[in-house]
């Protein structure tokens, strides 16, 4: 998406505070025997508490409030919609021409693995590492500014 207005932008700012809020509040739960149902149960109460609405449920049908990653499953923002144009890939693709412009926002998704490249699907929302590695997805709401990009989502 691109910002349009200050408004605009200082909803984003609004909406990624609250994204840092809610992964606090996760990180500080987090603890050997809980459930993901417990942990998105957590985000869906601070969600709420905050004046949000959990967007991956509300634009895709997504069970959860969050998706919240285990061992070497990954799961897939801020903005009118989830992964509007532009993508940008989270690997480096050489042939890609496309410049980052000022008001643009974007987020970088990386999954992060302990073992070998490769991602395979399993399910609608799970893909899971080729080797069965241990792995980490990242997300950052990131907005393209004249001086200094600006991470919304790192509270």
């Amino acid at each position: 998406m691109s910002i349009r207005s200050a408004e605009e932008l200082e909803g984003l700012r609004r909406a990624g505070r609250a994204v840092a809020v809610t992964l606090r509040e996760v990180r500080r739960c987090v603890r050997p025997g809980i459930t993901t149902g417990d942990l998105d149960q957590v985000a869906e109460r601070t969600i709420a508490r905050l004046g949000g609405r959990p967007a991956p449920r509300l634009l895709y049908g997504f069970p959860g409030a969050i998706c919240v990653s285990v061992g070497d499953e990954a799961v897939h923002g801020i903005g009118r919609a989830i992964h509007e144009e532009p993508s940008v890939p989270s690997v480096f693709v050489p042939a890609l021409r496309e410049r980052l412009t000022e008001g643009l926002v974007i987020t970088v998704e990386p999954v992060i693995t302990a073992g070998r490249d490769g991602l395979r699907r399993v399910g609608r929302w799970t893909e899971a590492t080729a080797d069965r590695s241990l792995a980490a997805h990242v997300e950052h709401t990131i907005a393209i500014t004249r001086g200094r990009p600006l991470v919304l989502t790192a509270g």
